[in-house]
């Protein structure tokens, strides 16, 4: 069962990280506005 879902983290790692990208950016974006405005 590891080994399997192992396997799918690793051939869904490209689809994972493109999903992850604009939340992380969204996340800085937000943070950097709050820290402007102070």
């Amino acid at each position: 069962m590891k080994i399997l879902v192992g396997a799918i983290l690793l051939s869904d790692r490209d689809y994972i990280l493109r999903m992850l990208k604009p939340v992380v950016s969204v996340c800085l974006f937000s943070k950097h506005l709050s820290g402007a405005n102070k």
